[in-house]
């Protein structure tokens, strides 16, 4: 049964909403169209930046809320972890981030259509 301190995992969490955040600006930039805007482009850039400051916000949560945790906590985060459908994101998270792993999470992927 491994533990881990709750704070490092916390605070780990909150790095990876960061990284998130930076991702979603970074789409933001990408999808604003050079011409007209139609209402619902308009809308669909009005949700993703809604998403970024969410992100954004949660992450800045996390990172003060470390701050009032006292060291000796610790979690089994195992079993939370493997529930984690993706497997760069939990590597990461369980702080064994491999350089194939990070090399893997930023250039591939499955791209999801909706």
């Amino acid at each position: 049964m491994p533990n881990i301190a709750l704070k490092t995992m916390i605070d780990a969490t909150a790095q990876e909403l960061l990284v998130l955040t930076t991702d979603a600006e970074t789409l933001q930039e990408a999808f604003i169209p050079k011409g007209k805007l139609t209402q619902e482009t308009m809308a669909s850039l009005q949700r993703l930046d809604y998403l970024t400051q969410s992100l954004e916000a949660l992450s800045s949560i996390w990172e003060k809320l470390t701050d009032e945790i006292p060291e000796e906590w610790a979690v089994d985060n195992e079993a939370a972890i493997d529930s984690i459908g993706l497997k760069d994101l939990a590597a990461k998270l369980k702080g064994v981030m491999t350089p194939q792993a990070q090399v893997s999470s930023e250039t591939s992927g499955s791209l999801e259509e909706f």
